[in-house]
């Protein structure tokens, strides 16, 4: 459990430096960093989950477990699952995160303090300070939020906020911002400005819409038992949802290509 008194948002900055990352980095693939890093000690699971759902916590024999719905866009994936991560860390029990839960108004003191660790997690007050202070900016204008929000890998509306957070910007100014986001000026700014590249393991690109992707141990174990031929190619790629002229890339990319008859485990 946290230590009392430490606030949901020091947590999330004693999240990122126990996974190796700096204060103010942004973090260029939160699902390979939470599901892959030793430190994390959390699978994730990303398939398409019930309609009003964003994800869920689970925990078994003291081994958590997050579920992000990849019927989401890349940008809610994020945030679900560093809310999901939120629930690890901050040592709570099983949790179903309704879409309400994660991006609107949270109904528990536990969902909200799983919210502060994700926006602090993604988007931290020192990389937001930082990012102002480089372009010796003061006050914030749409274009400013739209960027930061690509930086990190986030929505305008995360970002928005997490500069209100920082008092970059004034509530009634954040109100005005709001009205703004909610007409998507944003997005037709995005598109003009030629964003959208991030290019993580939940972009669209790597996981479409509806897509499946199941823990990466699941997945090397998988991938391990059809190079020692213990199941046949069909049968892999289709626990791993690809197709069998791909098995070969994964294990280059694993490290897996060459591992020697020793290390035999099936």
């Amino acid at each position: 459990m946290p230590p009392v008194g430490v606030s949901p948002a020091q947590q999330a900055q004693n999240a990122r430096r126990a996974l190796g990352l700096g204060d103010a980095d942004p973090i260029r693939d939160v699902l390979r960093l939470i599901d892959e890093h030793p430190g994390a000690g959390i699978p994730v699971a990303v398939l398409p989950l019930p309609d009003g759902v964003a994800g869920a916590y689970g925990k078994k024999r003291g081994q958590g477990l997050a579920f992000v719905n990849s019927n989401d866009w890349p940008v809610r994936r994020r945030f679900t699952l560093a809310h999901e991560y939120g629930h690890h860390f901050l040592g709570h029990t099983t949790a179903v995160d309704e879409v309400s839960d994660v991006y609107g108004r949270p109904s528990t003191q536990r969902e909200r303090d799983a919210t502060s660790f994700a926006s602090e997690f993604l988007i931290p007050g020192v990389g937001v300070r930082a990012w102002m202070d480089a372009r010796g900016a003061t006050r914030p204008d749409l274009e400013a939020i739209v960027r930061l929000a690509e930086w990190h890998g986030v929505s305008a509306w995360v970002a928005l906020y997490a500069l209100a957070r920082e008092r970059f910007i004034r509530p009634a100014e954040r109100e005005a911002f709001e009205q703004r986001l909610q007409a998507r000026e944003h997005r037709a700014l995005r598109q003009e400005l030629g964003l959208g590249g991030y290019g993580d393991a939940l972009s669209e690109e790597q996981l479409p819409r509806g897509g499946r992707r199941m823990p990466s141990g699941l997945t090397e174990m998988a991938l391990r038992a059809y190079r020692f031929g213990v199941v046949p190619a069909d049968r892999a790629a289709a626990y791993l949802r690809t197709d069998e002229s791909e098995l070969g890339a994964e294990l280059d990319r694993r490290g897996l290509s060459h591992v020697e008859d020793a290390d035999r485990e099936y």
